[in-house]
């Protein structure tokens, strides 16, 4: 894979009422972009039909999108509301929750959940010796290696940060505590990176 495909140029985009250090954006190589949007296509079909991606995660999937869990949580309360019993929700935002995923755990976990071992380590690859520049009101800096988190601005970034948020997704969804809504066990709704807990 050509080392340019790794390589990232980030630009602060200052916006008004965030951190004084701009929002982060990455521009990829057009070539890149172009090869992984193939992947994409591949992946997420994969994650779809062999259900990799929980009913609970709604964040980049092509169908729903939010207004299914928006729906099931105005059902939740209005429930609760009725029939007296209480509903406990809690909504979580992960800080910088494409930037922190460690490398070896998104791969661990496209292993166990049985993503071809093929496009694993095309995924692989591409992940390897990442780097990239950052552009400032003082020039460009050097080269900086990227060892956690997804590539900003892949297309391939949002169903890997999907299927890299899975495991956790499971193991909260088969927690004790979950909210019983007309015979459906819930206990949490996801959008990507935001989630809603729901418990009785």
């Amino acid at each position: 894979m050509p080392t340019s495909w790794k390589r990232a140029m980030t630009v602060l985009i200052h916006k008004k009422g965030t951190r004084a250090t701009g929002d982060p954006s990455s521009l990829c190589s057009t070539v890149a972009k172009l090869y992984t949007s193939c992947l994409v296509a591949n992946i997420t079909n994969w994650a779809v039909t062999s259900r990799a991606v929980s009913q609970s995660q709604k964040g980049f999937m092509s169908t729903e999108g939010c207004y299914k869990h928006n729906f099931t949580l105005q059902m939740a309360l209005d429930n609760a509301w009725r029939t007296r019993k209480q509903c406990v929700v809690a909504c979580l935002d992960i800080s910088n929750a494409f930037g922190c995923v460690p490398h070896r755990h998104i791969f661990s976990t496209l292993h166990k959940l049985g993503l071809l071992d093929g496009i694993i380590d095309l995924v692989q690859e591409l992940y390897h010796g990442c780097t990239t520049t950052v552009r400032t009101t003082n020039g460009q800096t050097t080269e900086i290696p990227i060892r956690s988190g997804v590539r900003q601005g892949c297309p391939l970034s949002p169903i890997i940060f999907n299927l890299a948020m899975e495991l956790l997704l499971r193991a909260m969804a088969g927690g004790p505590s979950r909210l019983n809504l007309y015979g459906q066990k819930l206990s949490i709704l996801a959008y990507t990176d935001d989630l809603v807990l729901l418990a009785p």
